[in-house]
């Protein structure tokens, strides 16, 4: 009888092992640093390290890491939705959280009326108004592109494709963000207040799909580099995450809306 279940321990062992194996390789594929879904979890999927945000006449939604990070090297592979997306913004940014009165903040913002501009700003003590907007040189649309946010204790630096766009300085006279920061992504409808800075979003082409890969933070700024190649397209839709945002609503269209 001992014969007779020592094969069959052993064989089980080995399925027990090819089991766990695929496991590992299923987490693998399903890992990004973006994973805590603030609302509207049904408009975000991940597939490998391709975040995909869907935005609608509904809502949009706001995906961020688990961490906070003092300083680092924030980069990210990035395609705007494409069609007719005045009136929407997708985003990439650093945040030492998003609501807060007194955050610190890095931003990436994409202006829907123009794919080919991209708005960068920051926050400092929750006071913003640092905007300046850049010429892509191509629409932002039609393919990945590198937008990386290189911030130390003294600069702040926006890199795109790795071409340097903006460089901040700290200096004693100067209001610079601090905080430690979570990394976030989101697209929303910038609505009533945002006529005419954005426009307003017509959903001609609804519903919309901002994809955001290869998300990477390093915590030594000058020893991250950038992937070596432009992530496929990939429309995966599995929804992920818990809401835990409130919602504003828009009082010329009577939507509910959401940074």
């Amino acid at each position: 009888m001992r014969g007779t279940f020592e094969p069959a321990a052993a064989l089980l062992g080995v399925i027990c092992a090819i089991v766990f194996s695929l496991q590992l390789v299923q987490a693998e594929q399903n890992s990004t640093l973006l994973s805590v879904v603030d609302y509207s979890p049904g408009h975000v999927s991940i597939s490998g390290d391709v975040v995909t945000i869907r935005i609608d006449q509904q809502s949009g939604s706001r995906i961020h890491s688990v961490n906070r990070y003092a300083y680092g090297v924030f980069t990210a592979w990035i395609k705007c939705p494409q069609g007719d997306t005045t009136g929407l913004v997708p985003t990439f940014y650093t945040s030492s959280l998003e609501g807060s009165e007194d955050k610190d903040e890095v931003d990436f913002e994409f202006l829907g009326k123009n794919s080919s501009v991209v708005q960068t700003n920051y926050f400092f003590n929750g006071t913003g108004k640092h905007e300046s907007v850049h010429e892509l040189g191509f629409d932002c649309s039609e393919a990945f592109h590198n937008y990386t946010i290189y911030w130390t204790s003294s600069s702040i630096e926006w890199f795109i494709d790795g071409q340097l766009v903006r460089n901040l300085s700290n200096t004693n006279s100067s209001a610079y963000p601090t905080k430690p920061a979570y990394v976030y992504a989101s697209i929303w409808d910038s609505g009533s207040a945002g006529g005419e800075w954005n426009g307003y979003a017509t959903y001609a082409n609804s519903p919309y799909f901002y994809q955001l890969a290869n998300v990477s933070v390093s915590s030594s700024p000058g020893t991250a580099s950038s992937p070596a190649r432009s992530p496929a397209y990939s429309p995966s839709r599995s929804p992920v995450g818990t809401p835990l945002g409130s919602q504003v609503k828009d009082s010329r269209h009577g939507r509910k809306l959401l940074r």
